[in-house]
């Protein structure tokens, strides 16, 4: 299973907790296989709160601006968006990706406030904090279905 960019093997364990856990591997609980698909849906979002949201509070800070909502959506292909009112919602599946790849998004949907469209000047906002956006952008074409699998 991916997070944060890398692949992790999973292991069934016995044990009594109910919860999946991380250790440089996935153990999960026998007694969740048959719904692990869901338990590791949750588990993804948990820490898709944990992770993002605070990143994208640093983003924020570092843009100079205050969204009126950062939170956790489960969408399927699109991995942010930010309302016309500056709400951003960031796909829970961004935390199997590279860190790079989410913060790209994060400051994407934060570039948005600053300036609407997607022109020349929003693209620059971009690059500015994330030089390497243009491979981000690649990498969310080319590995982003990855990123939409599950167990």
């Amino acid at each position: 299973m991916l997070y944060l960019g890398r692949s992790y093997r999973v292991e069934l364990v016995d044990t009594q907790s109910g919860q999946i856990e991380f250790a440089q591997r996935f153990f999960v609980p026998r007694t969740l296989s048959n719904g692990a698909q869901e338990g590791f849906r949750q588990w993804y979002k948990q820490r898709a709160e944990e992770r993002l949201i605070p990143r994208a509070g640093e983003w924020a800070k570092r843009l100079g601006v205050e969204p009126r909502a950062v939170s956790i959506a489960d969408v399927r292909y699109r991995w942010g968006s930010c309302t016309k009112a500056g709400a951003i919602r960031l796909n829970w599946r961004l935390i199997k990706a590279p860190t790079l790849v989410a913060d790209y998004v994060i400051v994407h949907e934060l570039a948005h406030p600053l300036q609407g469209d997607h022109g020349e000047r929003f693209w620059s906002i971009v690059y500015s904090q994330i030089p390497k956006a243009e491979a981000c952008r690649a990498w969310l074409r080319d590995q982003g279905g990855l990123l939409e699998q599950e167990l």
